[in-house]
């Protein structure tokens, strides 16, 4: 049992779900920036953490669709001059701004507002 085809279908179990994460992130970041609207480049976009409850770095730890979705909710999304301006502390009140607050409509489908 297990052998090469449990490797396969491992590899492309997480290929499957690298994808939903990538697409769901993308959706997020068509929203823009949450602080000036930039929406042009959605690779300048950023998930900035709001509060002390950071459990890992959204653009670099591969996790689920669940963890993904449950660390967006804690974040703001900006372009990367907002990001930068927040952390040498040029933004004020930015523990005021509305985190992402993620709806379920559907299976892989996701309904986006301010909370």
């Amino acid at each position: 049992m297990g052998g090469k085809n449990s490797k396969e279908t491992n590899r492309v179990n997480n290929i499957k779900q690298a994808s939903r994460v990538k697409v769901f992130i993308e959706v997020i970041k068509r929203q823009g920036c949450m602080l000036c609207g930039y929406s042009k480049c959605l690779s300048a976009l950023e998930f900035h953490h709001v509060g002390n409850d950071k459990q890992f770095d959204i653009s670099r730890v591969k996790k689920s669709l669940l963890a993904t979705k449950s660390e967006i909710a804690k974040c703001v999304c900006v372009c990367a001059n907002c990001h930068r301006e927040i952390h040498s502390d040029m933004v004020e009140g930015i523990e005021s701004v509305r985190t992402v607050a993620i709806k379920e409509k559907n299976e892989g489908q996701a309904q986006l507002k301010l909370r």
